[in-house]
C-alpha cells in the first residue's frame, strides 16, 4: 500500500531536494503544500513528468488542518520556521502521525522534547532539527569523539558562499537570529554573546576569507549535555563578503528598534547589490579539543559542498531521518534529530561533496 508523505514547504529549495532524494524509494506518494499555489503546482507538474507520484494539497490552509485531512504516514515540515510552540507537531500527535522538521532555531529544536510523553502515549515518533544544524554537525562531533576519551572544547564553523542559493525560508530564519542574545560555554562557564554581533577572536575573526560571527544554534545546549567535561562550545557563521558581514551587524544593532520587515528589506537590498560576487560553495567544519593519554589533541572534520551542491547538503539529514521513520525504526517519543554520520553522507553519494578529517597534537 502506498505511503503518503505530506511536505509543508515542499516546493521550496530544501523541501524540493528532500523530495528528490526520497523519490527513488518505491511506493511513496508526495503531498506538496506551500503558500504559493502557483509554485506548488509547477513543482508538482515537474515531479509528475519525472514519474513521481505527487499531488498538490490545499495551499494556504493551516498546517493542523492539513495534517488532519491528508491521511499521511509522515509529515515533514521543510519550512525551517521558528515555532517553539510546535503547533504542527502537536497536530501530528493528535492525528497519530509521525512528524519531522528541519528547523535550526535553538528554542524550537530544544522545545520538541517537551512533547515526548504525549508522543509516546500515542506511539509516534516526533523529531526536530533534521538539518545541517544540528543533525549533521552533531553527527560529525560524535564521529570525531570516538577517538577522544575526554572532550574539552568544540567549535563549529558554517561557511556560506555569497552565491550559494538559499530559499526565502532559510533567509528569514537567518535574519531572525541576527542580534539575538545568546549564551554559550566559554572557559567552563556560561557566557553571553549576540548573534551576528560577536566576532570570532581566533585569526581576527576571519577564516579562509570569511568573517566569522556568533551563531545561536541548538548545539550550544546539546554539546554540553553530551560532554559534561566541555569547557568551550561555540558555533560561528561565516559571511564571505565584508560588506554583507557589516550589514548583518548593523541589522543586529537595529533589532530592538526596527521590525522584522525593515530588517529583511535592508538585507535583501544588500544581498542583491553583491549577489554576483564571491563563491557558490558551502563548508561545514567541526573541531574538537580533547585529551588522549594526557596530551592535548585537536581533531577536525570538514565537508565542502561545491557549486550547486549546497541544497543537497541541507536536505540530506532530513531524507536520511525520513527513511528511518518510514521504516519504523525510530522509537516513539519526541526528540532532537540524531543520526550516524554515515547515514547522512550516503544521501550525498554522487554529489559534488568532499569530506576530510585531520588530527594534530596541541
Amino acid at each position: 500500500m502506498p505511503r503518503r508523505i505530506l511536505l509543508l514547504g515542499g516546493h521550496g529549495l530544501v523541501g524540493s531536494h528532500i523530495t528528490r532524494l526520497l523519490a527513488g524509494a518505491p511506493g511513496l506518494v508526495f503531498l506538496i503544500a506551500g503558500r504559493d499555489a502557483a509554485a506548488v503546482g509547477l513543482f508538482v507538474e515537474y515531479l509528475v513528468e519525472e514519474g513521481i507520484d505527487a499531488r498538490a494539497v490545499a495551499c494556504g490552509a493551516r498546517p493542523g488542518d492539513l495534517v488532519a485531512e491528508a491521511r499521511a504516514d509522515l509529515v515533514i515540515d521543510a519550512t525551517g520556521s521558528a515555532r517553539p510552540d510546535h503547533t504542527t507537531a502537536r497536530a501530528c500527535i493528535a492525528a497519530h502521525v509521525p512528524y519531522l522538521d528541519i528547523s535550526d532555531d535553538r528554542e524550537t529544536v530544544l522545545a520538541i522534547r517537551a512533547l515526548d510523553a504525549a508522543a509516546r502515549d500515542v506511539n509516534v515518533a516526533v523529531v526536530s532539527g533534521a538539518g545541517v544544524v544540528p543533525c549533521l554537525t552533531m553527527a560529525a562531533c560524535a564521529s570525531l569523539a570516538v577517538a577522544l576519551p575526554v572532550v574539552v572544547g568544540a567549535r563549529i564553523v558554517l561557511l556560506r558562499g555569497n552565491r550559494e542559493e538559499y530559499g526565502q525560508a532559510s533567509t528569514a530564519a537567518l535574519l531572525d537570529h541576527v542580534g539575538r542574545r545568546m549564551r554559550w560555554r566559554q572557559g567552563g562557564a556560561w557566557e553571553t554573546a549576540r548573534a551576528f554581533q560577536t566576532v570570532a577572536p581566533r585569526d581576527g575573526g576571519r577564516y579562509g576569507g570569511f568573517r566569522l560571527l556568533a551563531y545561536d544554534a541548538p548545539e550550544l545546549e546539546l554539546l554540553p549535555e553530551m560532554w559534561p567535561s566541555l569547557r568551550d562550545a561555540t558555533v560561528w557563521a561565516g559571511i564571505e563578503l565584508p560588506a554583507l558581514a557589516r550589514g548583518l551587524r548593523i541589522l543586529g544593532w537595529m533589532r530592538p528598534k526596527a521590525g522584522f520587515a525593515a530588517r529583511i528589506g535592508l538585507f535583501d537590498t544588500l544581498a542583491r547589490s553583491f549577489g554576483h560576487f564571491g563563491t557558490a560553495r558551502s563548508r561545514v567544519r567541526v573541531e574538537l579539543d580533547g585529551l588522549v593519554g594526557g596530551h592535548s589533541v585537536l581533531l577536525s572534520w570538514t565537508l565542502v559542498a561545491k557549486d550547486g551542491s549546497g541544497a543537497w547538503l541541507r536536505a540530506a539529514p532530513a531524507a536520511a531521518m525520513a527513511r528511518q521513520m518510514l521504516q519504523g525504526v525510530v522509537r516513539p517519543g519526541a526528540r532532537v534529530a540524531r543520526l550516524d554520520l554515515a547515514e547522512i553522507l550516503v544521501e550525498l553519494r554522487g554529489r559534488d561533496i568532499l569530506v576530510s578529517k585531520t588530527d594534530m597534537d596541541r
